[in-house]
């Protein structure tokens, strides 16, 4: 069989710059005060980075979970040029486990896909070009046959399994970019690691939307170990940049929204609300050139509160000079957003403007 690579959103640095406040020149590094646009443009940066870096690799994990557990075929399929796979069971098995390999090779390889796996709901096509090194980690997958392809049906096969037994399950994959190219003029080069964890107790852990101290069915975590990093390179108006991304911590918790549902018997992934993201842990460094924020630039993002993209939580981006808290909320039912640094600036207003150029 193939293995459809159908991927979504991801890591698009000149439309997400696009869609945090670039374009109208760059901030200078903080040396001193910051202006009110300036903070919108540092908090919206680190919020849109913190969310899309990971979906290229939850994507790329499951492409590779799902290679793994049938590379008979040799190939993937994309939408127009090729890609190739190659699995290694190291402990000779016969079966997936920890420390196994899996290796990419892509050629202009397209692919589409829907927002499932982008807490944005941004979607976006790719284009791969180059190689990706995978080692599995973690392999425990009870009664599940495979990685599905979106969220909602990875969700809904666990609901199946559940009605037999409770299910507790991690999987775990180390992905080693090697200048993978993701977008025309983007490229990844470096290290990124996924675990993903699902524990389902009962059915109607699947069948309502958790509360906040519930524990949660899935978790997507993303991480760097210590001396890892990850480079970002991209083109803009006709000049090169590049970001170096490093001690990455993420947890997204998914849940089934209740207003639609992960109990999805068709091939209808049409849905994209029907999983819903809270991030528990979103931390990283981020330094380098940047087409929004200079030259030179650097600062560090974390969680003061749990965040709901983009309706609740708190954000916090450190630069040298100052701190800047960025708190969503929802007021019937439109997203807003206010910001304010202890450098003395403060704004304040809707998503539209705060992703404005």
């Amino acid at each position: 069989m193939h293995h459809q690579l159908k991927l979504t959103c991801g890591l698009s640095l000149a439309a997400l710059l696009a869609a945090c406040g670039g374009g109208s020149g760059a901030v200078q590094p903080p040396s001193t005060a910051l202006t009110a646009d300036q903070i919108r443009q540092y908090s919206a940066h680190s919020v849109f980075a913190g969310l899309e870096l990971p979906v290229p690799s939850t994507l790329l994990t499951m492409a590779v979970l799902s290679y793994a557990q049938d590379p008979d075929e040799g190939s993937l399929e994309c939408d127009s040029g090729t890609a190739t796979g190659e699995y290694i069971d190291v402990d000779e098995s016969g079966t997936v486990s920890a420390g196994d390999k899996v290796n990419f090779t892509f050629n202009q390889c397209e692919a589409s896909g829907d927002s499932e796996f982008s807490p944005t709901g941004d979607a976006m096509d790719f284009k791969f070009d180059g190689k990706l090194h995978a080692v599995i980690t973690e392999y425990d997958l009870p009664m599940l046959a495979r990685a599905a392809a979106t969220p909602a049906h990875f969700m809904a096969n666990v609901s199946k399994a559940s009605k037999a037994a409770p299910i507790s399950a991690h999987v775990g994959v180390k992905l080693q970019y090697e200048q993978l190219q993701i977008m025309e003029d983007e490229k990844l080069d470096g290290t990124m690691r996924t675990r993903l964890s699902i524990t389902v107790p009962d059915l109607d852990v699947l069948a309502r939307q958790a509360a906040p101290d519930d524990s949660p069915s899935i978790v997507i975590a993303h991480s760097q170990e210590s001396g890892e990093e990850l480079k970002v390179s991209y083109s803009e108006a006709g000049k090169n940049y590049a970001l170096t991304i490093s001690e990455f911590r993420s947890e997204d918790n998914l849940s089934c929204n209740p207003d639609a549902s992960c109990d999805d018997d068709s091939d209808d992934d049409s849905d994209d609300d029907a999983v819903q993201h809270r991030f528990t842990t979103l931390q990283f460094t981020n330094k380098g050139s940047d087409y929004a924020l200079g030259s030179s630039f650097e600062y560090r993002m974390r969680l003061a509160e749990p965040l709901v993209p983009f309706s609740s939580g708190t954000v916090l981006t450190e630069t040298s000079g100052e701190t800047i808290t960025t708190t969503f909320s929802t007021v019937n039912q439109q997203p807003m957003v206010a910001i304010k640094s202890t450098g003395g600036a403060a704004w304040s207003g809707d998503l539209d403007k705060y992703t404005d150029d």
